[in-house]
């Protein structure tokens, strides 16, 4: 393990920086968390309820003791030494980086997004309480976890020969389409999904763009126990490594093409001209856009596909500040996100 210091030297005035630097002057390398933890709530408690002066540097110090709570809380280690305060990341070496299934790695990660998680979880205890309850129209989700002992036994029943292995485990895709029930459970499949999303070791975000959600079903459980999650999301718009690699990056681009031999460059630079034109070839032409003005655009098809995606823009935007000033439709949304009500719902059934 790696780590490199930092100088965290918030901007106070006057009272509240002799205040600041005095509190954390007691933090070595040996302090506890709990301590540092008891020394961030005080401090807050003092700005918020004690502090009656100075309103601009009351809320500077209170952002920044916030802020030094939310770095312990993601592994950073705090240490003050002649008059500065560090702060320092644990980071991994280059070789442990190069393999994303370390375990040094995982745990690493882990420990950064522990808290989140935890409060992720807090948020949403009446829920999780809510899935695991019977009632007369709904069973526990509990029912679609596979009992370990049960699955022992179908794997057992391969090695004796007595069932083949794609008789023993059965995966199937389910699309989860809005309002729509589980047949076993009674619980809805957005519901069921977003709960499985919680026992991951990231903590769940909404994210945002047209999202398709899928569960992992066991068809030879009794129940069609889940197995896994999934979800598919629009494209990120962008992705330095992917952009840089495709030639999206003009300046990344031509830097990656003079470092290559001649022949290495001429076939990269075939290589990127296949890409444009299978993009061309999946455009669907209209008035606005024809063949001619994509294969050879002059000024006037340029400043008109221009004016066209502006004017989409101005709509988008009325849309937008429609739906915040009407408030969106509960039956179009969920804690999920919005969720494609208009795709096929492809079902394994048996």
């Amino acid at each position: 393990m790696l780590n490199r210091e930092i100088p965290f030297r918030p901007k106070l005035e006057g009272d509240f920086r002799a205040r600041f630097y005095r509190a954390v002057s007691v933090i070595n390398d040996k302090t506890e968390l709990s301590s540092i933890e008891a020394l961030v709530n005080k401090e807050i408690e003092w700005v918020t309820n004690d502090c009656t002066y100075n309103l601009e540097q009351r809320k500077k110090y209170r952002a920044i003791w916030l802020l030094f709570r939310d770095l312990i809380h993601a592994s950073w280690k705090a240490c003050y030494r002649d008059g500065i305060l560090y702060m320092s990341l644990p980071t991994l070496s280059s070789n442990t980086l190069q393999t994303s299934s370390s375990p040094e790695l995982k745990k690493l990660l882990r420990g950064w997004m522990s808290e989140s998680r935890h409060e992720c979880l807090l948020n949403n205890k009446d829920f999780i309480a809510f899935m695991e309850a019977h009632s007369q129209t709904r069973e526990s989700i509990a029912e679609l976890i596979a009992d370990g002992t049960e699955l022992a036994e179908r794997l057992e029943k391969i090695n004796r020969g007595e069932i083949e292995i794609d008789k023993a485990v059965m995966p199937y895709l389910q699309l989860v389409s809005e309002n729509e029930r589980d047949r076993f459970t009674g619980h809805k499949l957005s519901d069921i999904w977003r709960y499985f999303r919680l026992t991951w070791s990231t903590p769940a975000e909404t994210t945002p763009g047209r999202t398709m959600l899928y569960l992992i079903r066991d068809a030879a459980h009794p129940k069609h126990a889940i197995m896994g999650i999934a979800s598919l999301e629009n494209c990120a718009v962008q992705i330095t490594c992917r952009d840089d690699s495709i030639g999206w990056n003009q300046t990344a681009y031509i830097k990656k093409l003079l470092q290559l031999s001649f022949e290495q460059a001429k076939e990269e630079f075939h290589r990127l001209l296949s890409y444009i034109e299978d993009g061309i070839s999946g455009i669907k032409y209209d008035e606005i856009c024809t063949q001619k003005s994509v294969c050879s655009p002059n000024d006037e098809d340029i400043q008109r596909l221009l004016d066209y995606a502006a004017g989409y823009e101005r709509k988008r935007q009325e849309q937008l500040r429609g739906d915040l000033a009407d408030g969106f439709d509960d039956d179009k949304k969920s804690d999920l996100g919005r969720i494609s009500t208009d795709s096929e719902t492809a079902l394994y059934n048996r």
